[in-house]
């Protein structure tokens, strides 16, 4: 269906039974578009009143605002107004890797749509519910703070990573340092995939503060669904992740938690596009 929205009234387990003989079927909702229950947490009793909290989550979707999920399927601690008073959820941006196979310059610098790749990344995770948004910076560390240079906004930090020679794992120690203790997870990105967006990390943001696992976006691939990012990692993983050395990233640990883990799948990879060559940046200023 070409729908943007579509909501089920009723309780929560009519929407997990459905969804789970959809999926038996093979059939998928379209990211962001699925709301069960339907509507936003006003305090609805009367029928009227559950019409009006659908009618404002339409209204939210309809002009892109957040509007929030209802706040009964929110875990304890992860409502708007908690979160507000001290529970949040930060982005981790790493962008320590010298980018050799890039060639000359830096690919942080390098423009896409008229900005830096990595200013591309570091917006969208300021345009989202994330807080605090974490910058790894590494090698070119001043091409980076060039990237960034002029962003005012109070929930960006910018860290070093000394040890970035040693891979992507000690950014990921160094970023993990960061996160304030009170935190629950992480939402983490690359700092050259210009093209993730805002809706999706606030939709991996959302299904991770409802279930409290790990949480990733999935793309077709000729074997199955493929992993794609940005990745929410709960608290209970960091010692796992910090544990990994070189080049290994996180992966080893999602490829031990994956049949536990929320996966969200989306149709394309249209937002999955990294620049690691040259090659890649001028396949990307090619319209589809």
């Amino acid at each position: 269906s070409p729908a943007r929205y579509v909501g089920l009234a009723g309780p929560v387990g009519r929407g997990t039974k459905l969804l789970a003989e959809l999926r038996r079927k093979g059939v998928e909702p379209r990211p962001g578009v699925f709301s069960a229950p339907a509507g936003l947490e006003i305090g609805a009793q009367t029928p009227e009143e559950t019409a009006l909290a659908v009618a404002a989550e339409v209204l939210a979707m309809r002009f892109g605002r957040k509007g929030g999920r209802p706040a009964r399927l929110r875990p304890a601690g992860s409502s708007p107004a908690q979160r507000k008073g001290g529970v949040k959820v930060p982005g981790l941006v790493l962008a320590a890797g010298r980018g050799r196979r890039f060639g000359a310059g830096s690919k942080m610098l390098a423009e896409v749509d008229g900005r830096p790749v990595l200013r591309h990344a570091v917006e969208a995770a300021l345009a989202s519910r994330l807080d605090p948004v974490i910058v790894v910076l590494g090698a070119s560390a001043e091409a980076g703070l060039r990237a960034i240079e002029g962003i005012e906004d109070p929930r960006l930090r910018v860290v070093f990573n000394p040890s970035w020679q040693s891979g992507k794992a000690s950014s990921f120690e160094v970023g993990l340092r960061e996160v304030p203790a009170a935190a629950p997870g992480v939402v983490a990105l690359l700092g050259d995939m210009p093209r993730v967006k805002t809706w999706l990390i606030d939709r991996v943001l959302s299904e991770f503060e409802l279930s409290g696992k790990l949480c990733f976006p999935t793309v077709p691939g000729p074997e199955g669904p493929v992993k794609a990012h940005p990745t929410a990692y709960p608290r209970e993983l960091f010692g796992e992740v910090g544990q990994l050395v070189g080049d290994d990233t996180a992966m080893a640990a999602i490829r031990r938690h994956w049949s536990q883990s929320v996966k969200i799948p989306l149709e394309d990879a249209s937002t999955q596009a990294d620049i690691d060559t040259a090659r890649d940046l001028e396949l990307l200023k090619v319209p589809p």
